[in-house]
């Protein structure tokens, strides 16, 4: 089992990723 902080910054990083491609999408159709 993973250590619970490690576990913390992979959904962190997880849920990051995640926001980043959704902006992109809406960037490109907002353009």
């Amino acid at each position: 089992m993973w250590p619970l902080e490690h576990f913390k910054m992979s959904i962190i990083s997880a849920t990051l990723i995640l926001a980043s491609r959704r902006s992109e999408i809406l960037c490109l159709f907002a353009s």
